[in-house]
């Protein structure tokens, strides 16, 4: 699976897919029938560890309730890659369509099989996480002098969402994370300036939940993806 890993498959990059573990969903990053690869993985699983894949889907809005058997390959800067220890035919097939981008084989699928959607459940949870950011902001917002412990609160909230972002099907909110992460770990404190461009940050990602944009969020998402931009270069001129 890794380099040094024989794959019994050709894996595929280009069509993104969805496997739960314990209910959390996760992207992948490569997949095929023999196994897959997954990112963003905080999870306490070891290298050969067992565990159960429960769900797989082309997004959250069609999980397939399923059962694998797989082992972990390798663990490695939050990348989980993973074999199939056996799949059933139902699993061979929901692969295959998923593969093959066939949407008729998946709608017959949808009607043989058990399955649902997460995408409530997991707005949920993005908002419940954005929240706790706002919080933290919050705390930032009215402490004095240099602030550094309260920046280092705002990090760590970030760094959950940036990590679960795209996961969770908020590639846009994931790239506003992203770029607030690369500006707190440049601070060595924070006065009014680096307070208010905070705020933006936190306040777009508000934004992209309210409007519920998924992924990049098409022509709306680069729209609101450039202001934000315009807003952060007035304060770094």
């Amino acid at each position: 699976m890794g380099d040094d890993h024989t794959r019994k498959d050709n894996r595929i990059e280009d069509i993104v897919i969805y496997f739960l573990i314990d209910d959390e969903p996760y992207q992948t990053l490569d997949w095929g029938l023999g196994g897959f690869k997954v990112g963003g993985y905080q999870g306490k699983m070891v290298t050969n560890a067992e565990f159960q894949v429960n769900g797989i889907g082309p997004d959250l809005e069609s999980i397939f309730k399923v059962g694998i058997d797989c082992q972990a390959v390798r663990i490695n800067n939050e990348e989980l890659s993973a074999s199939f220890i056996e799949i059933d035919s139902d699993v061979y097939d929901i692969l295959e369509a998923l593969m093959l981008r066939r949407e008729k084989p998946l709608e017959k699928l949808k009607q043989q099989l058990p399955h649902g959607s997460m995408a409530e459940r997991f707005k949920n949870l993005a908002d419940d996480n954005v929240r706790k950011l706002y919080a933290a902001f919050l705390k930032l917002e009215a402490a004095t002098g240099d602030r550094k412990q309260e920046l280092k609160g705002v990090y760590a909230q970030a760094l959950d969402i940036k990590n679960q972002g795209a996961n969770l099907g908020y590639d846009l909110m994931g790239e506003v994370c992203n770029e607030l992460c690369l500006l707190i770990e440049k601070l060595d404190g924070a006065g009014p300036k680096e307070v208010e461009i905070i705020k933006i940050h936190i306040e777009t990602m508000k934004l992209v939940l309210t409007q519920n944009i998924k992924g990049s969020g098409g022509d709306i998402g680069e729209q609101i993806l450039a202001g934000f931009r315009r807003l952060c270069d007035q304060f770094h001129a």
